[in-house]
């Protein structure tokens, strides 16, 4: 085989599997719920919740909202709402950190790979010394998947949250 020939068929193994790569990962309909800076009951990693307890993240209440967590329920109805995943670092020094989401969640066999981008306050600007606990609650489309992993766009890990499926 020539070189020309080696290289040709290198360039047609790795296109063939990177498109392999991108047919296996569905993307999923996600959007941010809401991202709040003093977050409360949270701490750093993620962790999937139900309507009332997003409530609570933010000091809030849902009014008329069943005790039981949608997120712990053992079945699920076939129009299951998205789930909602709250997201944090922790207390945070000044004002100024949060998360923005980074595009549609993608699905790979059962995990969903979700990609976020960490703000920080400008270095040249002043910022109040109060801390903060920003946090982001993310709809996530349901479906048949059992984990969330949570990374920034430059591949840092943030978190990684797991759910239990019905059995059926």
């Amino acid at each position: 085989m020539t070189g020309r020939a080696r290289r040709a068929a290198a360039i047609a193994l790795l296109t063939s599997a990177a498109l392999a790569g991108c047919v296996d990962q569905a993307e999923l309909d996600t959007s941010v719920a809401f991202s709040h800076d003093r977050c409360r009951n949270i701490d750093a990693g993620a962790r999937i919740v139900s309507f009332s307890e997003a409530a609570t993240l933010r000091g809030s209440q849902l009014l008329g909202a069943p005790p039981e967590s949608i997120a712990g329920a053992e079945s699920e109805p076939a129009d299951a709402p998205p789930r909602l995943v709250a997201i944090s670092k922790g207390p945070q020094p000044t004002p100024g950190y949060g998360f923005a989401l980074a595009g549609p969640a993608r699905l790979h066999e059962d995990t969903v790979h979700l990609r976020v981008d960490w703000l920080t306050p400008p270095a040249d600007k002043p910022v109040a010394q109060v801390m903060t606990n920003p946090c982001i609650v993310v709809a996530i489309e349901e479906g048949n998947w059992r984990r969330i992993e949570v990374t920034e766009t430059d591949g840092t890990p943030v978190a990684l949250a797991e759910r239990r499926l019905p059995t059926r």
